[in-house]
């Protein structure tokens, strides 16, 4: 539900323990709100969509942050270099327990326990009475297809990471002082 400590979250949701906010919303795409009168996530007036629209940009994010800031021209290309360079390390959220097997296989003993507590765990399972809201967004194809349009760059690294996953876990580590 976007809690990421809650940062960018208004006093009143803080209050309310959750954040209201759609896919769409979530990702800066606020057209779709108000259209709906039954709309169970209303965050309320337009002036609360003024006060969010400028604060929550999350499109491409991922990019963005492996790409040290680099602008959308040069975004992807820079992500997926930093990605290959042999000083890093990455796992999916969506296949999570594979990324903690090859820690530990990668890392042995030295993270074992903390590896081990983690594969074992169910932390990481969504448990939100809010997860059912987001899962119908999910299976909305309007919703998937502004999201996929919003997160493009964000999709294609997703994309390439995947294909790049299981060498990159083949390579030795290195220091990423050492050139490649």
């Amino acid at each position: 539900q976007g809690a990421e400590h809650r940062k960018k979250w208004l006093p009143e949701w803080k209050k309310e323990g959750h954040c209201p906010l759609t896919l769409l919303e979530f990702f800066g795409d606020f057209s779709m709100k108000h259209h709906n009168s039954n709309n169970e996530n209303n965050i309320g007036s337009q002036g609360d969509l003024a006060q969010l629209q400028p604060t929550i940009d999350t499109s491409n994010k991922l990019v963005e942050r492996l790409s040290r800031g680099c602008d959308s021209s040069c975004g992807l290309q820079v992500a997926l270099q930093n990605l290959r360079h042999p000083c890093l390390r990455f796992m999916f959220l969506d296949d999570f327990k594979d990324g903690l097997e090859k820690m530990l296989n990668h890392f042995g003993s030295a993270m074992s326990h903390e590896i081990g507590a983690l594969l074992n765990s169910s932390h990481h399972r969504n448990k939100s009475p809010y997860s059912g809201t987001v899962i119908n967004q999910i299976n909305n194809p309007e919703i998937m297809s502004r999201l996929k349009k919003i997160l493009a760059q964000d999709i294609k690294l997703y994309s390439e990471a995947k294909k790049l996953y299981a060498k990159q876990w083949a390579k030795p580590l290195m220091s990423c002082n050492q050139g490649y």
